[in-house]
């Protein structure tokens, strides 16, 4: 199993739009992108990730920390 990661990440879809988040468990996060599972809130990114598929985005991880110091 995957240890926890908290922190900030990044997702470039083939067009070069760029998409930043945040989560306390990044791992699952991108698993549920991947499934596009609880992605419709970000609408472009989940019709990209549609579209093109998931191989062609690329996940990132930019900062991990602790959950207190998200936003």
């Amino acid at each position: 199993m995957r240890p926890k990661h908290c922190g900030i990440y990044k997702i470039t879809s083939p067009k070069g739009r760029i998409y930043i988040g945040q989560s306390h468990n990044i791992f699952k996060r991108f698993a549920d992108y991947k499934m596009l599972y609880n992605s419709e809130k970000q609408r472009k990114l989940h019709n990209s990730i549609k579209k093109y598929g998931v191989s062609k985005h690329k996940f990132v991880i930019i900062l991990t920390c602790d959950k207190n110091e998200l936003n």
